[in-house]
């Protein structure tokens, strides 16, 4: 701590490159001490990030502990860091964990964290992405919108097309874009039935 305040900053760099190292060699033990030294409150906000990145990388099993806890902490400076994170965990319960978190966060990260899920085709997280399009947020709506799009099945065909033809503006581009990227087995046969539905009228 008693480095002059030029050096600092790249001794913290060159302790994360050292970590990374350590890490990518299977020292995972050694990798993991040096990221939570680095995590310490006081530190960067930009290295904190990168020692966050590291952990999850270096101890998977505990990803979704490691986000959730910040993600409910007061340290609101790492929230979009840990939020973009769950784009880069494999295990999909972990993902079930951390996006069960939705309803607690503030809209600005509740958007983050519903486009984060958008390359998960999950019955579980469609579910809270599908909630996600009530929200009065423009922001949180349009990125539920998107999401869709890539992850949703044939059922939220009728919800995209409601959508599509009654909204006004990005939300209704939003959803006419998801609509058109939808290729979910089924996709062509729920918009059948709604163009059937439609002429019956």
């Amino acid at each position: 701590r008693g480095v002059k305040s030029q050096l600092r900053p790249h001794l913290l760099d060159a302790l994360l490159v050292c970590a990374s190292h350590l890490s990518e060699t299977g020292n995972k033990d050694r990798a993991l001490a040096v990221y939570r030294e680095l995590n310490l409150p006081g530190e960067p906000v930009p290295v904190r990030s990168a020692a966050l990145r590291g952990i999850v990388h270096a101890d998977p099993a505990n990803a979704s502990e490691l986000i959730v806890n910040t993600l409910k902490s007061k340290e609101v400076d790492l929230h979009p860091a840990v939020v973009q994170l769950v784009r880069e965990i494999s295990n999909i319960e972990q993902v079930r964990t951390i996006a069960r978190t939705y309803q607690g966060l503030p809209p600005a990260y509740q958007a983050q964290l519903v486009a984060s899920l958008s390359n998960r085709r999950d019955a579980a997280l469609q579910k809270i992405v599908t909630s996600a399009v009530s929200s009065k947020d423009q922001h949180v709506l349009s990125a539920a919108l998107r999401s869709l799009g890539n992850m949703g099945d044939a059922t939220v065909v009728p919800l995209l097309a409601r959508a599509a033809a009654s909204s006004k503006g990005a939300e209704q581009k939003d959803a006419r874009n998801s609509l058109n990227e939808l290729n979910a087995q089924g996709t062509e046969e729920a918009l059948l039935q709604l163009i059937k539905a439609g002429d019956s009228k």
